[in-house]
């Protein structure tokens, strides 16, 4: 199955068992709207330089670097059956106000997105255009050779 289909069932499946998440698509309750998407790496709600770690246990883990490029980590670098690539792109829009969101454009033709994102204790919400959660990842610092989720 494709990687993208994957990650869209990850919103998709995190959507059905994280009731809880539908209320993160707005501020209060311990959630904050992240308008700063694409920030200095010493900002941890940013993608930049970060990997999407899915909550809901499938495996998620797509590294977003600072040209655009979303790579999936998968079993990592030389891996004879399942090495890191390159998957597609993600790109940020009204970067730093309260319309900030973040798109992801797959190399097979899927597109997800825009998504308003919303952190609470480091859990980030991507919420849809009708302000629906449609999946809770973490962001997971990248630096160095640390790519892999926890």
């Amino acid at each position: 199955m494709m990687k993208h289909m994957i990650f869209a069932g990850a919103f998709l499946l995190a959507n059905a068992l994280a009731g809880e998440a539908i209320a993160a698509c707005s501020v209060g309750g311990g959630w904050t709207q992240v308008q700063n998407l694409v920030a200095a790496a010493t900002n941890n709600n940013a993608a930049l330089g970060r990997t999407a770690c899915s909550l809901v246990g499938q495996g998620t883990q797509e590294e977003h670097h600072a040209n655009g490029e979303l790579w999936d980590y998968k079993l990592g670098n030389g891996h004879p059956v399942d090495p890191r690539v390159q998957v597609g792109t993600w790109s940020v829009s009204n970067d730093g106000t309260t319309n900030a969101a973040i798109s992801y454009n797959y190399f097979d033709g899927g597109s997800f997105g825009p998504f308003k994102v919303f952190i609470n204790a480091g859990v980030s919400d991507f919420c849809n255009a009708s302000n629906v959660s449609v999946g809770t990842f973490n962001y997971v610092n990248t630096t160095g050779t640390t790519r892999v989720c926890p």
